[in-house]
């Protein structure tokens, strides 16, 4: 059977292998537990389809190589939840700048330096998120706020 110019061909799942090449990454599945009105994402489809079962709820997908048209099984890992997805991210993010996945960032100077180098504190409201600093940096900082709201000769 041809549909503009190629071959259709069937994959594990009974799914149109030109389906999975189109775009928008959005596939009609009307019953699914994860649907949007029919509709869900093609990745976790993959995914579902690599475990032999439908995803919890708050489980999310993670692309390795960070491009989400990718739905290849083996760029997609399957997270818990949301932290477990962030915390991906961020170690990815220090072993691509740094060489080191511990690594964590100065949220003041946004340089990667070893846990033991760093300060760690809360920021944000009633103080929910971790942050880490350089010491220095944080005087830095802290010294410019003073200059900023008291004038310059502050100390």
């Amino acid at each position: 059977m041809k549909v503009r110019g190629s071959m259709v061909r069937t994959n594990k799942i009974g799914r149109l292998a030109n389906e999975l090449k189109s775009k928008p990454k959005r596939v009609r599945r009307i019953g699914h537990p994860r649907s949007d009105r029919g509709w869900i994402f093609e990745h976790i489809l993959v995914v579902e389809c690599a475990i032999g079962h439908y995803l919890s709820r708050p489980a999310e997908i993670h692309h390795v190589n960070e491009r989400r048209d990718d739905n290849r099984p083996e760029n997609l890992v399957a997270c818990n939840d949301h932290s477990y997805h962030m915390l991906l991210h961020r170690r990815t993010a220090a072993y691509r700048e740094s060489g080191h996945a511990n690594w964590l960032r100065c949220m003041h100077c946004a340089k990667f330096d070893d846990p033991v180098n760093l300060s760690t504190g809360r920021w944000g409201s009633k103080g929910k998120q971790q942050v880490w600093f350089h010491f220095q940096c944080r005087r830095q900082f802290q010294a410019a706020c003073r200059r900023k709201r008291y004038g310059r000769h502050a100390k």
